[in-house]
């Protein structure tokens, strides 16, 4: 029997080594996991709710909500109605307090679509 497991142990190695030729041949460039062959449910981002003082900034991260209950980091488009929004999800808020939506959209599955909700609340100078 050790010859079947040898061989078996072999014939996965080797799968291990075709899938990431294959992979490292794609063409992909992109860091972030892709979802185009996955059925995303929902994406998420996190944190939902945030409240900030004006200028200061929080990391938003999107992920896609799969049928089986996992998430993956996924590349979104971002979009806000004020302060501003990077391409990695890092938000810097306006320098006058006022409620803002900061949305992500999925670039695999457009449909998919979520929003963050951003409160820039005036410093109120308190030291905790």
């Amino acid at each position: 029997m050790p010859f079947k497991h040898k061989l078996s142990k072999r014939l996965a190695i080797s799968q291990v080594a075709v899938v990431a030729a294959l992979t490292a041949c794609s063409g992909r460039q992109s860091a972030a996991p892709v979802i185009a062959e996955l059925d995303a449910v929902a994406i998420v981002i996190q944190p939902q709710l945030v409240a900030l003082a004006p200028g200061e900034q929080v990391t938003l991260t999107p992920y896609a909500m799969l049928p089986t209950g996992d998430s993956l980091p996924i590349p979104v488009d971002w979009q806000a109605t004020g302060g501003t929004i990077a391409a990695d999800g890092t938000y810097q808020a306006d320098s006058v307090p006022g409620d803002q939506l900061v949305t992500a959209t999925s670039r695999a599955q457009p449909e998919m679509v979520d929003t963050a909700f951003i409160k820039v609340v005036a410093d109120s100078g308190a030291v905790n």
